[in-house]
């Protein structure tokens, strides 16, 4: 089953265009990581699947129903308001920078989306909220304030937030990138741990032997075009493409 599927898909920002023609799509239990250059739209793409950004031109589907669709394609699709809402409901996203509520506490912050939005009752919301606390080993901190966190913790706790909604697909936006590099290992154990579990996972990151390790398809992009995708030991060993491997040989 196609979880996500991006057809002919560009993006705009003014007169820049940061996405190009992009097609792609995740398959029910596969862990896709997404890398590349900065700057190179990994993120932007990132953010037109959860609708955080409008596409230009072409359609996005999750689980098989057209969410987004504009250029050409938006006279064939009539989209509704909930229906786009019912697909982003089926994706967590983790964003770089945790935005935690500082005024709530760990557990608070987890079960809010719950409460609010799926309507679930306190103790259902947080018995779940202590159980995605205890996986990611910061049950303990339940009653603590982000601010007491370390940068490391905070993400872990994003992390269970976006679980909390129990989602089919879970989107990374380079979840270690604002982290301090002793931290970073953490972080990556509990992504380790979600991928085990045969979940659907987009992972934007530049930590190489970690998508080597987790993926089962790698995707390079470089000024908004995916240059190529494939098997770890296809885009870091066998690659033949040069922009590729002169990437990839000033960062390994």
């Amino acid at each position: 089953m196609e979880m996500i599927k991006a057809i002919n898909v560009s993006k705009n920002f003014g007169s820049l265009r940061v996405l190009k023609d992009i097609n792609f799509t995740i398959k029910k239990g596969e862990v896709v990581s997404i890398i590349g250059p900065s700057g190179s739209g990994k993120s932007t793409l990132l953010r037109c699947f959860h609708q955080l950004e409008e596409i230009q031109e072409g359609i996005i589907e999750v689980e098989g129903k057209v969410i987004a669709a504009a250029g050409e394609a938006a006279k064939k699709y009539s989209i509704s308001a909930e229906d786009k809402r019912q697909a982003v409901l089926k994706m967590g996203m983790v964003f770089q920078n945790f935005n935690l509520f500082p005024h709530k506490t760990i557990l608070e912050n987890i079960i809010e989306a719950p409460l609010i939005v799926r309507k679930q009752s306190k103790e259902e919301a947080t018995r779940l909220g202590e159980q995605l606390l205890d996986k990611v080993g910061l049950l303990y901190k339940k009653d603590g304030y982000p601010l007491q966190l370390s940068g490391g913790q905070k993400q872990r706790v994003a992390i269970a937030r976006a679980l909390a909604m129990e989602p089919n697909i879970m989107l990374f936006d380079e979840p270690t990138s604002a982290l301090d590099p002793e931290l970073v290992g953490e972080v990556l154990k509990v992504i380790k741990e979600l991928a085990k579990e045969n979940r659907t996972m987009i992972i934007v990151t530049h930590e190489m032997a970690f998508a080597k390790e987790i993926s089962d398809r790698i995707v390079f992009m470089d000024h908004g075009e995916i240059l190529e995708e494939g098997s770890p030991e296809e885009i870091f060993q066998n690659t033949k493409n040069p922009r590729i491997q002169s990437f990839l040989n000033k960062i390994l």
